[in-house]
């Protein structure tokens, strides 16, 4: 599988499947794949090409709705949907971190195993 360009510049050591298998919501690492939904699947691209920054709330949810504003609704909502892409990347032994940044939004960071985040 080949790496997206952010996780690639955060370290490599994490990889998303191509383009085409990333639109059909699979992510993948040496030690696990899973499968997400077509948000988590945005949520994660938007994640990945900001990896090792701070992806900000409103672009996380322009990826997710196609929206940029953020009602306490939708943000409860993009606390949920980062609530489970980091339960199924943790389920699949993605080693990558899905982080808050109050009052900004959230990043992603990757470690060289499993175990890191």
């Amino acid at each position: 599988l080949t790496g997206a360009r952010g996780v690639a510049e955060a370290g490599g050591c994490y990889s998303t499947a191509p383009r085409s298998a990333l639109e059909d919501g699979l992510v993948a690492d040496a030690s696990g794949s899973v499968r997400l939904t077509p948000s988590d699947a945005r949520l994660h691209a938007a994640l990945v090409e900001r990896a090792g920054e701070v992806a900000p709330a409103e672009q996380l949810a322009r990826a997710i709705w196609g929206q940029r504003r953020l009602d306490a609704h939708r943000r409860g909502a993009l606390r949920a949907h980062v609530y489970e892409l980091r339960r199924k990347l943790r389920a699949a032994g993605v080693p990558a971190a899905i982080e808050p940044r109050p009052g900004v939004g959230y990043g992603l960071s990757v470690s060289a195993s499993p175990g890191g985040g």
